[in-house]
């Protein structure tokens, strides 16, 4: 049985359209949906449990974040295997049992997960490399919009991944994974310390910690249309991505760093976090300059 578990806020029409695409998806393998709704307080609960009578629809009680969400939700499930999947995405053909076909024939993986594609069929970099501090200064930053082919960015993206066959990465998105059971209750789940952004970095790093691989599947393949639910709520998830950041840096690369640039990791990611904002607020004067000159 493959448990598929979906975190919901807001992104019921998204959550409904993937919901139609999962029998394909399994193939010849059972499945069950479960999906966690987090306070959407727009009547999800209620619409998609009329729509989706087969699947188990709960509410969590607030709006807890993504990776206490999946924990809800996996805490109900009764598959040996489970799939983490956004709202806004789309299983292509038998692309649920290519990766339970794959944990199963190779158990020492911890969580494998597909190639991912947006609208118009481009890759999507959901297979990364652990982040770097050269990463950062050049992701979604004014330096990166300087030196867009910078090798940083290219390496943590894995611009070089082959999409050949499986292959060992660093991480996953956690947009879609697939997990075998005992593997994700052997972590204790998510990190719940992570509202939302790098709790898939964390729980790979950890799998990788525990002697467990994590692998990148090209042959099975999922739709993702990128921020249907953040989208929402940008200024929030700028500033939950940077807190989530900085708790990844604590958690894991603080004991590696020599002591005197220790309080450089945090003043960077303060600082990130103010031009990402500056940014926003930027676009979003452009955008209201525009509407207005369309009146």
């Amino acid at each position: 049985m493959v448990s598929v578990c979906v975190v919901n806020w807001r992104t019921t029409d998204e959550t409904l359209a993937m919901a139609s695409t999962l029998a394909a998806g399994a193939g010849d393998l059972p499945w069950e949906l479960i999906v966690a709704d987090n306070d959407s307080g727009d009547g999800s609960v209620e619409r998609l449990a009329a729509e989706l009578p087969e699947a188990m629809v709960f509410g969590t009680g607030g709006n807890l974040g993504f990776g206490a969400g999946v924990n809800r939700a996996v805490e109900r499930a009764s598959g040996e295997w489970l799939f983490i999947l956004n709202p806004d995405t789309r299983v292509h053909e038998r692309a649920i049992q290519v990766l339970v076909e794959y944990l199963a024939e190779h158990p020492e993986a911890g969580v494998v997960g597909p190639r991912m594609i947006d609208g118009e069929g481009r890759r999507q970099p959901s297979a990364r490399r652990f982040p770097t501090v050269g990463a950062a200064l050049f992701r979604h930053t004014p330096l990166g919009r300087l030196f867009p082919a910078n090798r940083y960015a290219a390496s943590y993206l894995m611009d070089d991944l082959s999409l050949d066959r499986p292959a060992d990465v660093d991480w996953l998105s956690g947009s879609a994974m697939m997990f075998p059971r005992a593997a994700f209750d052997a972590l204790g789940g998510f990190d719940e310390g992570f509202f939302m952004y790098c709790e898939d970095i964390d729980i790979c790093r950890r799998l990788w910690d525990a002697g467990r691989r994590v692998v990148h599947h090209p042959g099975a393949v999922v739709e993702h249309t990128i921020g249907a639910a953040s989208d929402k709520a940008q200024a929030r998830m700028i500033r939950e991505h940077h807190l989530s950041m900085a708790r990844y840096y604590r958690k894991h690369l603080r004991d590696r760093t020599p002591l005197l640039l220790r309080p450089l990791y945090p003043l960077g990611i303060g600082l990130r976090h103010a031009l990402r904002q500056a940014h926003r607020r930027s676009l979003e004067r452009k955008q209201a300059r525009q509407a207005k000159g369309r009146r």
